[in-house]
């Protein structure tokens, strides 16, 4: 009957570390006290992202494994002798995952980051709707920035305008608006 009570801890446990983990990516894991980190480290020995041990998600985590390795312990023997150690065992892996499974997931939040403004100058771009000459009104131009495409509004200063379609580079960005020219160099005006 005690092997249930460790089943009961890591259930509540599943809720804290959900709880801590949406917090967590919401910037805002709320932490007991103290100052005690467990960091997960990359292949190359650099650390990689790190858990506080008393913030929701680290309590939650560590209650996971206890009370899963403690529930197979207190199967095999004694509650106390066997799930105890093991529930310790699993506390220790759980968390240690917890921290691993954060890192993954927080570099793939970093790579679906917004772009700023700045590094659209001097990038290759593709005009989408096409720019009127000698900035008498604006177009729009495609541009792939770490993978991703981004649309934003262009002008020349061209006296010709550039078609659907044209490659044109970008020169400056002053709010939101691309500055362009040419690809090949045959604006004239310029």
């Amino acid at each position: 009957m005690a092997a249930w009570g460790f089943l009961a801890i890591a259930g509540m446990g599943f809720v804290l570390l959900i709880i801590g983990m949406t917090f967590g990516f919401l910037g805002s894991d709320a932490e007991v006290g103290g100052d005690m980190d467990l960091e997960s480290d990359t292949a190359d020995g650099g650390a990689e992202a790190s858990i506080s041990l008393l913030s929701i998600a680290g309590i939650g985590s560590s209650l996971v494994g206890f009370g899963l390795l403690g529930y197979l312990g207190a199967l095999l023997g004694s509650p106390v002798l066997t799930g105890v150690p093991a529930g310790l065992v699993g506390a220790y892996i759980c968390l240690r995952a917890t921290a691993r499974i954060r890192s993954v997931l927080l570099r793939r939040l970093e790579t679906g980051r917004s772009v700023r403004q700045s590094e659209f100058v001097a990038q290759v771009a593709m005009v989408t709707i096409p720019i009127p000459p000698a900035e008498s009104g604006t177009g729009q131009v495609k541009l792939l920035l770490h993978g991703q495409p981004h649309y934003a509004s262009a002008r020349t200063r061209s006296s010709r305008e550039i078609g659907h379609g044209e490659q044109v580079v970008v020169m400056d960005q002053v709010a939101g608006l691309c500055l362009v020219e040419r690809l090949n160099g045959e604006d004239e005006g310029s």
